[in-house]
C-alpha cells in the first residue's frame, strides 16, 4: 500500500442503538492516492431474492425501474429498503441510511456490486441485496484524496 493499492487500515465500528437499529461506521486510513480504477463498497445481502426500494427526494422508487439508458448500478439515494421472506410467517425488512455516501448499487443474484456504469440488465433481474459505494476513482472524479 506504499505506492498504490488499498487502505493501510480499515476500521468498522458497530453500535446497537436499540433492538431494531444498528449504527455502522466505516473508516479507511492511510490510502495512497492513485489514478487506478478502484472502489470500496459495503454490502447488505438478504436471502430469498429480496425486493428493494430506493428513497430518492422523499419518493419511494422500485430498484428495478431505472430510467431508460441510465446506469442501473449506481443510484443516488437518501436511503434504501429491502424486504424478503424467510418463510410463510417470517418476513425481514432492512432499511439503510448513509450519512455521507449517496450512491447505492443493486447487487444482482450471484454477482458483486459494481461502480461501472452499465445499463439495466433486462427485465427485473433477481437481486441478492444492495451496497453503498463508499469511494471510487473509476471516472477520476469523486475521489476523496483529490480534494484540497
Amino acid at each position: 500500500t506504499d505506492l498504490y493499492g488499498g487502505f493501510g487500515e480499515i476500521w468498522l465500528t458497530y453500535k446497537f442503538l436499540d433492538e431494531t437499529s444498528l449504527q455502522l461506521e466505516w473508516m479507511g486510513l492511510n490510502k495512497t492516492a492513485t489514478r487506478l480504477a478502484e472502489a470500496s463498497m459495503i454490502k447488505f445481502l438478504l436471502p430469498m431474492q429480496p425486493s428493494c426500494s430506493l428513497i430518492q427526494y422523499d419518493t419511494k422508487v422500485d430498484v428495478q425501474q431505472a430510467t431508460n439508458k441510465s446506469s442501473y448500478f449506481q443510484r443516488g439515494v437518501d436511503t434504501f429498503s429491502c424486504q424478503t421472506s424467510l418463510s410463510s410467517k417470517c418476513f425481514v425488512t432492512l432499511n439503510v441510511k448513509s450519512y455521507d455516501a449517496p450512491i447505492a448499487c443493486p447487487i444482482l443474484q450471484g454477482k458483486e456490486p459494481t461502480d461501472l456504469p452499465f445499463p439495466a440488465p433486462g427485465d427485473s433481474p433477481p437481486l441478492d441485496g444492495m451496497a453503498y459505494n463508499l469511494h471510487n476513482n473509476v471516472w477520476d472524479t469523486n475521489y476523496i484524496y483529490w480534494y484540497p
